[in-house]
């Protein structure tokens, strides 16, 4: 089964993560807090582009990034942000 654009480009970042390739910050990289990062793609078609974010920001990010309606398209091509 072909995985998704969004799974691969997920398992392409964390084997850079794993071989050193990209580094984890100690801090989150919108607000600066220490704290549980996790790892936000603004693009899939760029795998090794990450922003690093405590979870308040990846869920503030998250919802920015999402227009209304956003999943209401029929085109999944609509769907990659």
């Amino acid at each position: 089964m072909a995985k998704s654009i969004r799974e691969e480009c997920r398992r392409i970042a964390e084997e850079a993560l794993r071989v050193g390739t990209i580094q984890k910050p100690e801090h989150c990289q919108q607000c600066g807090r220490v704290a549980n990062l996790k790892m936000r793609h603004k693009q899939y078609f760029f795998p090794l582009l990450v922003t690093w974010l405590c979870d308040t920001c990846y869920r503030q990010m998250d919802n920015a990034w999402k227009p209304p309606g956003w999943l209401d398209s029929k085109n999944p091509g609509d769907w990659i942000l």
